[in-house]
């Protein structure tokens, strides 16, 4: 249930934060000499001005998210696992710095 409000906040966010972007965006075009929109293409224009806000939209909304969501599962998965059995959770982070070198070699092959 957390999880869910708060990526439905997220893209709450993004999108309001894409809005203001586009708006901000096409007031700094308004204000451009003629001579820029013979120099640049109009239909281009609106194309290249989506395309950019909805990278930053996925950034601000999913990615963020998920980054946020990733660490604070880790915290609390360590929180519990060193509460609960921490002769275990010994071993297991003693094995973490093989885990992470390992996966960050296939991260890079792949």
């Amino acid at each position: 249930l957390f999880s869910y409000f708060f990526y439905a906040f997220l893209l709450i966010a993004s999108e309001r934060i894409v809005k203001t972007i586009k708006v901000r965006y096409i007031e700094a075009i308004l204000k451009q000499e003629c001579a820029w929109f013979d120099t640049n293409n109009p239909a281009e224009l609106s194309a290249r001005v989506n395309k950019e806000c909805l990278s930053i939209q996925k950034a601000v909304g999913e990615k963020t998210g998920t980054i946020i969501m990733a660490f604070a599962m880790t915290l609390a998965g360590l929180t519990f696992a060193f509460t609960k059995g921490w002769s275990f959770s010994l071993v297991v982070m003693a094995a973490f710095p093989f885990i992470a070198i390992t996966t960050g070699m296939m991260s890079k092959v792949m």
